[in-house]
């Protein structure tokens, strides 16, 4: 489905219901409106989808030059909202789609964060208080623990599009096993 309009999630829920009722894969090719910039929206979540092929990705239609962008291997940083993909642009017409539905990337790269600017991130929203900086704060302080403390892994390794805060989890886990 093309989607450019805006669309609540209600709505999005009920076309995936009945598609998946129907026994149909539902792709989303999305409009201007929903095209992935740095950072992830929420309301960009629902057009996600995940292939083994491409890993997280989202189809784009440029109507001016004619072409569907696909954005694939879509990760966000360990703590900041901030995103990395690849781009592969296809021809909307029937070589262009046969191109992408055989479009196979090599997926071995990975991706490592600069542990420096996610350390300084949290650190910021900690010292301006933002919503994630509060959590990270409680976290720390209910642990016993600075920033400096905490391993590397949770500043640098991508996570999922979508997924909590590795930092934040780690926190939370750590909570947890203090009060067994």
């Amino acid at each position: 489905e093309i989607q450019c309009a805006p669309l609540s999630v209600f709505e999005f829920e009920h076309r995936h219901r009945l598609y998946t009722s129907q026994n149909i894969k539902d792709v989303w090719i999305v409009g201007k409106r929903h095209f992935l910039r740095q950072r992830l929206k929420k309301t960009q979540m629902m057009f996600l989808r995940y292939s083994s092929f491409w890993g997280w990705y989202l189809l784009e239609t440029h109507v001016e030059s004619k072409t569907l962008l696909l954005k694939f291997d879509l990760k966000e940083a360990p703590v900041s909202s901030q995103l990395s993909y690849r781009c592969q642009k296809f021809m909307m017409n029937s070589k262009g789609i046969a191109s992408l539905w055989h479009f196979r990337p090599n997926m071995t790269a990975c991706f490592y964060a600069s542990e420096n600017q996610q350390r300084l991130y949290a650190q910021r929203q900690i010292n301006q208080k933002t919503q994630l900086g509060i959590k990270i704060a409680e976290g720390l302080y209910t642990n016993g623990l600075t920033l400096a403390q905490l391993p590397s892994e949770l500043f640098t390794i991508w996570r999922k599009p979508g997924q909590p805060v590795t930092l934040l989890s780690f926190l939370n886990e750590q909570i947890s096993k203090k009060m067994q």
